[in-house]
């Protein structure tokens, strides 16, 4: 029996056992109650530490609220729930929450949070490629985006961002974003804002063996991108949200690209711009204890959407695209997680622009160097995650406050992919398309501040190639 449950069971007991029982249940925490169901009510919330941050955004991401009525043995799990809301804000370094009582024995919930910094000007030096394991292979100082990004979070205190990129190098870039998280009273309608433009001297035209083809003319850009995109955000309930999104794109390609030579198929019979609305909803069931890295509860997110919106002459694609993932508390230190993802979408000819699947967004872990296209694919992720160790430091020689308090973890991990695309209309050569892929291989996760992820995984395919991949985010 597990040391929670042994102290519910001896409080249970020795509380019915007269007085030694209240002397007991006072020292482990507990408010004895004369009701036999042992509840207790809420009397106040009290939140130290955000100087900036309103307090009724703190409250939104809460489970509780003062008057309510909470089970005794609902404690704990409470606690660790309010932390784990409100670290998945990203608005503050550390968060600490406690339940306590007071001298008359009023019971309250305390919040003590570390915020970080919400200006931060920083410049832009980034590759451009799909990953940094393809960059690598090259190491081409050309293929460098650079520049500056100014983003301010915690507007107002308000969890409101505004963004403002200004980028030259291998892809130019200007691009604004603004996101309003909720407004109005209720706290349950949000929406945000981008707009961009990009243009590039170097385009991937084609996919042959598997690799992209690339073609490049320095003296005129060969792909321009005009996008506009607003969202709408409903969130009722704490983890379940819906989003609306209303986009617009403008693409426009440099007259080679059109060329039967490269690619006639490109932006479709020959092309050289592609004008399109698009409309999608978007539902998540989001029940994860960390959203950055993960290791209890579990995911669901469902997406349709059209592009064209049978108004454009450019392009007619319809998809849906399904996300189920869990995570699982094994033992002590120990975890595992399994997650699927499945994609679909119609007709059969598509623009090749659109005709991506795996090696983007989406891989199979050991296939970094690889993509896989296709209209429908299917990916299956497994993975075992072993805590090396895991604190909330407190390192006083940092000159910095707010980021004296750093909470840290190290995971290993074992792992096993597997993934299917179906390709009908651009497969030759590729020889990855329409075949079960799959890896398996081990690595090293560092978490810092619950969000900042660093991932070093060795990976062994199913064609027998190995190879070392570095990433910032969990695969899951």
């Amino acid at each position: 029996m597990s040391s929670f449950l042994q102290k519910i069971v001896l409080s249970f007991f020795l509380i019915n056992s007269g007085s030694f029982g209240h002397l007991y249940a006072q020292a482990i925490g507990i408010s004895p109650v004369a009701d036999s169901t042992r509840f207790f009510t809420l009397a106040a919330i009290k939140i130290q530490g955000n100087k900036i941050t309103k307090d009724k955004i703190i409250l939104r991401e809460l489970p509780v609220k003062t008057g309510d009525r909470i089970a005794i043995v609902e404690k704990d799990t409470l606690t660790v729930r309010c932390k784990q809301q409100l670290a998945n804000l990203s608005l503050f370094n550390s968060v600490r929450v406690s339940f306590n009582n007071d001298s008359s024995s009023n019971v309250f919930l305390t919040i003590i949070v570390v915020e970080r910094w919400y200006i931060w000007p920083l410049p832009i030096f980034q590759i451009a490629d799909r990953n940094f394991n393809q960059w690598w292979i090259t190491k081409d100082p050309e293929r460098l985006n650079y520049g500056i990004e100014f983003t301010q979070y915690n507007m107002r205190g308000r969890n409101e961002t505004m963004r403002i990129k200004l980028q030259d190098g291998f892809t130019r870039k200007l691009e604004v974003a603004y996101t309003l998280p909720w407004f109005g009273k209720s706290q349950t309608v949000g929406s945000s804002f981008k707009a961009s433009y990009l243009q590039n001297r170097e385009i991937w035209y084609a996919t042959k063996n598997n690799k992209l083809l690339y073609f490049r003319d320095a003296s005129k850009p060969m792909l321009e991108r005009y996008t506009a995109i607003f969202t709408l955000k409903f969130r009722k309930h704490l983890y379940k949200t819906s989003l609306f999104n209303l986009a617009y794109n403008d693409i426009q390609v440099g007259d080679t690209v059109a060329e039967s030579t490269l690619n006639y198929d490109y932006l479709l019979d020959g092309r050289k711009a592609q004008r399109a609305f698009s409309l999608s909803y978007t539902f998540s069931n989001d029940r994860r204890d960390y959203r950055y890295y993960p290791l209890n509860g579990h995911l669901t997110v469902f997406e349709m959407g059209h592009i064209g919106l049978g108004i454009s002459k450019d392009v007619n694609i319809g998809y849906i695209s399904v996300i189920r993932n869990e995570y699982f508390k094994l033992a002590p230190k120990h975890y595992a997680s399994v997650g699927i993802k499945t994609k679909i979408s119609i007709p059969q000819k598509q623009p090749y622009n659109y005709y991506r699947a795996l090696g983007y967004a989406d891989y199979v872990r050991g296939y970094e160097y690889y993509v896989i296209d296709g209209r429908h694919f299917a990916l299956l992720k497994l993975n075992y995650n072993y805590c090396l160790f895991t604190e909330e430091g407190y390192y006083d020689f940092i000159p910095f406050n707010r980021i004296k308090h750093i909470p840290f973890s190290v995971y290993v991990n074992i792992f096993n992919d597997w993934g299917y695309t179906v390709n009908d209309a651009y497969k030759t050569s590729n020889n990855y398309s329409n075949s079960a892929l799959y890896s398996v291989g081990a690595g090293l996760d560092f978490i810092a501040f619950y969000d900042k992820v660093f991932r070093m995984e060795f990976a062994l395919n199913k064609q027998g190639r190995a190879g070392l991949y570095l990433h910032l985010q969990y695969p899951l």
